[in-house]
């Protein structure tokens, strides 16, 4: 019988080294595959992300334009379409503001005036048969029918009556020239090619010679310009038609000649609309070089460390062990350092007009770009940045769930905060962060950046309160006093609050004797006088045009509601109008007090009986509500 030979401890440890290197070499080649995948996937996030906040950009634009045609259209709607001195002049103001080229007034027939007088019939045009039926409306670039060669793009607004009916469209227009700067912002100062394009791929904005022109017939269709290019992911023109018609992301890697690009896709939001960005593969691929590099070294060092130790494996194979263990963990540190590095240069190119911070959560130190001092004229330490000490005090929540103590993992946050500069005015800032942790899931380092948004959000809000205000009174207009009061009904429900409905006496004859000036002005001294008489907290606003309506919060008691309204009766006695303000103006009023049971109308249509009791017993005076003022049928 064959004794079977038995293995050299030399050879146990050489199959032993051969297994484990087969292994090494699979996890090294899974690692390259699972890099070079996760590396793509980061490009395609990336351009994506560009291709969105560009589209989000103009949208946003957009967006405010229409918000402002349609405070615009809610003006005209109630002032009535027939006063067209009223139209020219609020014409020309929302122009210098919004920009817009020129604005038309239409009927539901289509026979409108534009702000400079000239009238024209808009019917046939597709927005104002879309604006009618209640929509809001873009164009794609078309040429003006009022004078030759002057391209452009119109937005369409219905206006609508205070009872909600549609009485007319409002249509404002941009030159394409204007149309084309909205494509144009320093936040997307990249080496790309923008195209926006509608679902037949027919072009309506494009980037050429580095300027954005808007509406050229002579463009090639996208989709015609594409089948004679070569896809090098899989993707096809068909693709990008599918993508384009169901709104979705797309990005394909396109060759044109000997240059290869990135075009991503990114639906618009406006009638079916597709923004496409192209930018070069060998710009983007730089940017990850440096992962690439890794693996390569990676490599490298595998294919030295199996040579060594094929020739050092049984005398230094523990020694080789903790070396490798040592070398990966220093591997890693170096990994992180380059993510940080990568995430820092990535927000710095971005912009060059950001301020930009890091936070070290483990040496408690904070870093910052030269742009503190310049924009905010600060200096913040570690602590102090922690501590929210130039943050608005409404704002500290918010601020605190961006630093390390409330950040558990990694991500990206962003969140709109009020800083305070140097001389004491708030500022609103978007501030993004970028949270990295260590293996334990421990938040070692915050990057962020702040961008200045002040003037949109200080737009915003000057449109919010436009649409709030009564223009003649500077007053709630009657739909925010009924929402407001309606709100603060829920909200002090456990309390006793008042409401009172003011009616002006003897308007009419104010407009029949003295004209109609003099009874605007009447009604602006009549609403001064209310405004002065109550609190900031207190609900005041214009429900008609000789009717007002007050919200009181927290009234102590019946009493202490008689003595405001013998004031407010008092200051009627110095209220005047007239050429030599010796026409005297007062009021009626009718006043309930709540129980915590009432609805809004309710407590309206109590209000209005006292009114109703006021003016019986005489006018330039009030009533209270009580449940025997009610009449019987």
């Amino acid at each position: 019988m064959t004794k079977k030979r038995k293995h050299t401890r030399a050879e146990q440890t050489l199959w032993v080294f051969a297994v484990l290197a087969v292994f090494l070499a699979v996890a090294v080649l899974n690692y390259n595959q699972k890099t070079s995948r996760r590396v793509n996937e980061e490009i395609h996030a990336t351009l994506e992300s560009y291709a969105q906040q560009q589209a989000d950009h103009v949208r946003t634009v957009l967006s405010g334009q229409f918000d402002s045609l349609g405070a615009f259209a809610s003006y005209l709607g109630q002032a009535g379409m027939e006063d067209t001195e009223t139209f020219l002049n609020a014409a020309d103001a929302i122009r210098q503001t919004q920009e817009f080229y020129r604005i038309t007034m239409a009927d539901l027939d289509g026979n409108g005036m534009t702000n400079e007088g000239i009238q024209r019939n808009i019917k046939n045009l597709k927005e104002f048969q879309a604006a009618v039926k209640g929509e809001q409306t873009i164009s794609e670039p078309f040429i003006s029918s009022i004078e030759d060669g002057y391209l452009c793009v119109l937005l369409a607004v219905p206006i609508k009556n205070p009872q909600g009916e549609i009485t007319g469209v409002l249509c404002g227009s941009y030159t394409a020239e204007q149309f084309g700067t909205l494509f144009l912002h320093d936040n997307f100062e990249r080496n790309d090619a923008s195209v926006l394009i509608n679902g037949q791929g027919d072009v309506i904005v494009a980037s050429k010679d580095e300027e954005m022109v808007v509406g050229d017939k002579s463009l090639e269709n996208i989709y015609e310009k594409t089948k004679n290019e070569a896809f090098l992911d899989g993707h096809s023109v068909e693709d990008m038609e599918q993508a384009a018609k169901n709104q979705e992301k797309l990005v394909s890697l396109i060759q044109e000649g000997e240059q290869e690009y990135y075009v991503t896709q990114t639906p618009f939001g406006y009638n079916g609309w597709t923004l496409l960005s192209a930018m070069k593969r060998g710009e983007v691929d730089s940017s990850y070089a440096f992962v690439r590099t890794y693996a390569a070294r990676l490599n490298l060092a595998f294919a030295v460390s199996f040579l060594l130790g094929f020739l050092l494996i049984f005398y230094l194979f523990r020694t080789e062990r903790k070396a490798l263990r040592a070398q990966t963990q220093k591997l890693l540190e170096e990994k992180e350092k380059l993510e940080v590095s990568e995430e820092r240069f990535r927000l710095l190119a971005r912009d060059s007009d950001v301020l930009v911070f890091e936070l070290n959560n483990l040496d408690h130190t904070l870093e910052f770009n030269e742009n503190f001092e310049k924009i905010l004229g600060i200096k913040p330490d570690y602590q102090s940045f922690l501590d929210g000490k130039w943050v608005y005090p409404d704002d500290v929540t918010a601020f605190s769930r961006i630093l390390p103590q409330f950040s558990s993992k990694k991500g990206v946050m962003t969140r709109n905060i009020r800083f305070c500069n140097f001389a004491g005015v708030y500022i609103w800032f978007s501030v993004l962060t970028s949270i990295f942790a260590d293996d334990r899931g421990r938040v070692v380092r915050i990057l962020g950046k702040m961008m200045n948004i002040d003037e949109n959000m200080r737009e915003k809000e000057a449109l919010r309160l436009r649409a709030e205000t009564d223009s003649m009174t500077g007053l709630y207009n009657k739909m925010a006093t009924e929402e407001l009061v309606t709100h603060a009904l829920r909200k002090y429900k456990g309390s006793v609050c008042a409401l009172l409905i003011v009616d002006m006496d003897n308007l009419k004859r104010i407009n029949d004797t003295l004209g109609h000036t003099q009874g605007d002005r009447a009604i602006v001294r009549f609403a001064d006088a209310l405004q002065r008489t109550f609190r900031s907290t207190d609900i005041v606003g214009r429900i008609g045009g000789d009717e007002f309506m007050v919200f009181l919060i927290n009234v102590q008691s019946s009493h202490q509601l008689i003595l405001i309204l013998d004031a407010i009766v008092k200051k009627w006695d110095s209220l005047y109008t007239g050429e030599k303000d010796d026409y005297p103006v007062h009021g009626s009023i009718g006043a309930v007090m709540t129980n915590g049971s009432e609805n809004f109308h309710e407590l309206y249509r109590r209000a209005d009986t006292a009114l109703y009791k006021a003016k019986r017993s005489g006018k330039g005076g009030y009533a209270l509500y009580a449940p025997e003022t009610e009449e019987k049928e």
